[in-house]
C-alpha cells in the first residue's frame, strides 16, 4: 500500500483562523546559552495547517478524535481542488454533489509557501512579413506581421508563480524616428570625442573623475548640437492582435482579440528627463475582447460569459553604473489587467484586476536577480517572488 503524506509544514506563516492563535515556537533552554540541554515550547490553535475536525467540532455530545476509529481515516479518497478557483469558501451545493467516502479539500491555504522551483523564462517577438511605407518628414512608416510568446515553464506546473503563457499574432503600423545623416566632418568629431573618453572612463571608478565627466559631456554637445531627431529615437506601434493565455499544465485557458498601442523613447542627449537620467521607458496599452474556457478561475466561480479587458504595461531600462569595467542595468516592469463591467461574482471573488510589480537588476554577462509581488490572470491569490538566474539573447 502507498501512502501519501498531504501534511504541510507547520510554520509561523501558516494560514490561521482569523482571531485564533499562530504558531509561535519559542526556545525555552539552548545550550549556546549554557544550559544543560536545547528545548523548545510551542503554542497554537489546533485548527492550524492541515486537520481533521471532529464531530464534537460542530455537535454537542458529539465524537472527538480521539475517539474516532483511525481506520475510518485510511483507504481510497477523493480529493475536490480549490486551489485556483478564487473562491473563499467551498459552496454547499459542491459538498453535497460528493459522492465518496473519504473527502480531501485542497484550498488557497494548501499551497505551501517559500517552495524553490527550476524554472525557464522565454519572450519571443519575431517578425515574419514587413513592408515599408514611403512616407516624408521625419518619421519612418512600415507595416509588419509578428509572433509573440511570453511566459515562464518550470519543472513542477502545479508550483508555477507565473503561471500564465501568452501567444499571439499580431498586424500592426509603426512610426519610427527617421535618423538624418551626418557629414563626415561630424563624424569624425565624434569618434574624436569617443576616442578621448575612453580611456579617460576606463577602470571601476573612472567614470566619476573629473576628466571623464568632462570628455562625456563634450560627446554630448556634440549630439544635442544636431537635430531633434539625431538626439532621441522613438517608436510607436497600433495594431490588432489575436491570441491565447493558459497555465502552464494547459488547463485554464482563454482566447483574446483586440486592438492595442505601444510606445519607447530612448534620448541620447541631455535635452529631457529621461537623456539626464539615461532612463527608456517603454509602455503598452490594450483592450482585448476575452473568452475563457471552463476551467478557469471565472467559470469555477460561476460566471462563466466572455467579457471585455483593458491591460497597461509600463517598462524602465536604467543604466545605474559601471562595476569592474562593465555596466549593471537596473529595470521596472509594472503589468495591469482589468475587467470591465465585472459581474458581482467576479468582484467578490476578487477576480476582476490583477497586477504585477517587478524590479530586476542584471549584469552584462547576462546574471540577475529580480523580485515580483502582486499576480496575473489565473491567479487566485498574490505572490511574493524572488528569481536568481541568468538570461541571454538570440
Amino acid at each position: 500500500m502507498k501512502f501519501h503524506d498531504i501534511s504541510l509544514p507547520l510554520h509561523s506563516n501558516t494560514p490561521h483562523w482569523p482571531g485564533k492563535t499562530p504558531l509561535a515556537l519559542t526556545a525555552t533552554r539552548s545550550l549556546s546559552r549554557g544550559d544543560a540541554c536545547t528545548c523548545h515550547s510551542f503554542s497554537m490553535d489546533i485548527h492550524l495547517g492541515t486537520h481533521l475536525d471532529a464531530p464534537s467540532h460542530f455537535v454537542t455530545d458529539g465524537k472527538t478524535v480521539d475517539q474516532l476509529p483511525l481506520a475510518t481515516t485510511v483507504g481510497p479518497c477523493k480529493v475536490v481542488e480549490f486551489v485556483d478557483s478564487g473562491q473563499a469558501e467551498v459552496p454547499a451545493e459542491v459538498m453535497l454533489g460528493i459522492e465518496a467516502e473519504r473527502v480531501l479539500f485542497k484550498t488557497l491555504n494548501s499551497k505551501a509557501a517559500g517552495e524553490s522551483v527550476l524554472g525557464l523564462g522565454y519572450d519571443i517577438d519575431y517578425q515574419f512579413s514587413e513592408s515599408k511605407i514611403d512616407a516624408p518628414g521625419n518619421w519612418r512608416q512600415q507595416t509588419a506581421f509578428a509572433f509573440q510568446a511570453t511566459g515562464t515553464i518550470v519543472n513542477d506546473g502545479s508550483k508555477n508563480p507565473r503561471n500564465f503563457l501568452q501567444t499571439k499574432l499580431s498586424g500592426a503600423r509603426s512610426f519610427t524616428t527617421n535618423i538624418p545623416q551626418q557629414d563626415e566632418a561630424f563624424a569624425n568629431r565624434l569618434t574624436d570625442a569617443s576616442v578621448k573618453a575612453a580611456p579617460l572612463c576606463a577602470g571601476p571608478s573612472a567614470g566619476t573623475t573629473d576628466a571623464c565627466k568632462q570628455a562625456k559631456a563634450e560627446a554630448y554637445r556634440l549630439l544635442d548640437s544636431t537635430s531633434a531627431f539625431l538626439r532621441s529615437f522613438q517608436r510607436y506601434k497600433v495594431g490588432l492582435d489575436a491570441g491565447y493565455e493558459s497555465q502552464q499544465t494547459g488547463n485554464a485557458a482563454q482566447s483574446t482579440l483586440g486592438i492595442f498601442a505601444f510606445g519607447q523613447y530612448e534620448d541620447w542627449g541631455t535635452n529631457s528627463w529621461a537623456g539626464d537620467l539615461r532612463i527608456t521607458p517603454s509602455f503598452r496599452l490594450a483592450v482585448d475582447s476575452v473568452n475563457p474556457n471552463n476551467d478557469t478561475p471565472r467559470h469555477l466561480a460561476g460566471d462563466d460569459s466572455a467579457y471585455y479587458r483593458v491591460s497597461g504595461e509600463l517598462s524602465l531600462w536604467i543604466p545605474i553604473g559601471n562595476f569592474f569595467g562593465r555596466r549593471e542595468v537596473f529595470t521596472f516592469n509594472y503589468r495591469h489587467y482589468r475587467e470591465l463591467s465585472p459581474s458581482d461574482i467576479v468582484k467578490n471573488a476578487n477576480l476582476d484586476a490583477y497586477t504585477l510589480r517587478t524590479f530586476s537588476l542584471t549584469s552584462p554577462t547576462g546574471l540577475f536577480v529580480s523580485y515580483s509581488s502582486g499576480r496575473l490572470p489565473f491567479d487566485s491569490q498574490s505572490d511574493q517572488v524572488v528569481e536568481l538566474g541568468w538570461k541571454t539573447y538570440f
